[in-house]
């Protein structure tokens, strides 16, 4: 995500100007994390540091109360974007 970071800020300092780019840093790294987050885990794959460590996404209890683990749905994920984005 950091590079993808210093790449956006690069793009809105040519497009805007360099004192443009450094006024909205903060919301370059919230427009970057947002799109990072959001691609990561709506796609509904693991993210790399998941797979380094081999682990899945779950939600105990699984789907509509059924016993076990299953992978969290949409809503959740989008909260989880949302919260990942928004919260220090």
């Amino acid at each position: 995500a950091k590079l993808l970071q210093r790449q956006v800020e690069e793009v809105v300092g040519a497009l805007l100007g360099q004192e443009s780019a450094v006024r909205y840093k903060e919301e370059t790294r919230l427009l970057v994390e947002l799109c990072y987050e959001a691609l990561a885990r709506n796609g509904r794959r693991q993210t790399v540091g998941q797979e380094d460590c081999d682990l899945l996404p779950c939600v105990l209890g699984g789907a509509r109360g059924h016993a076990g683990a299953a992978p969290p749905s949409r809503a959740r994920l989008s909260l989880l974007v949302l919260f990942r984005a928004g919260l220090p």
